[in-house]
C-alpha cells in the first residue's frame, strides 16, 4: 500500500468482514482513525464503478500481487548481490529459480496486458 492509513483500511476490511461479506460504509468508517477515516471517505465520493465491481476488483488484486512480485524481486536480487559464490552456492541457486520464476511471472503478466 502506497500509504500506512490505506493499509489500515485494508486490514481494517480483512478483520471485520468475511471475504464474500459486503461492507458497509459506515460500520467501516466507524472503526478508522480521522487520517484513515478521511481517506475512505475520499475514494467513496470519487470512485465510481459503474456495475463494474468485479472487474475493479480483480484489478486491485492484481496489482497488488504485481506491486508484491516486484518488491520480492529487488529483494532477490539485493540478497544475491551480497552472497558469496563459493560459500552459499545452494542457496544462490534455490533464491536465483525463486527470481526467475518471478519474472516469468512478470513478463506473463506482462503479455496479458497487450
Amino acid at each position: 500500500f502506497e500509504t500506512a492509513a490505506c493499509s489500515r483500511i485494508f486490514e481494517t476490511i480483512r478483520s471485520l468482514y468475511k471475504p464474500d461479506e459486503e461492507i458497509d460504509l459506515r460500520k467501516l468508517a466507524d472503526s478508522l482513525d480521522e487520517e484513515a477515516n478521511a481517506i475512505l471517505t475520499n475514494i467513496s465520493e470519487t470512485v465510481h464503478f459503474a456495475d463494474r465491481d468485479d472487474q475493479v476488483f480483480e484489478e486491485c488484486i492484481a496489482h497488488i500481487q504485481a506491486t508484491e512480485l516486484m518488491r520480492r524481486e529487488e529483494e532477490l536480487i539485493k540478497i544475491l548481490s551480497i552472497l558469496d559464490d563459493e560459500k552459499d552456492r545452494n542457496m544462490i541457486l534455490k533464491l536465483s529459480k525463486e527470481l526467475m520464476d518471478i519474472q516469468k511471472e512478470r513478463c506473463k503478466g506482462t503479455r496479458n496486458e497487450l
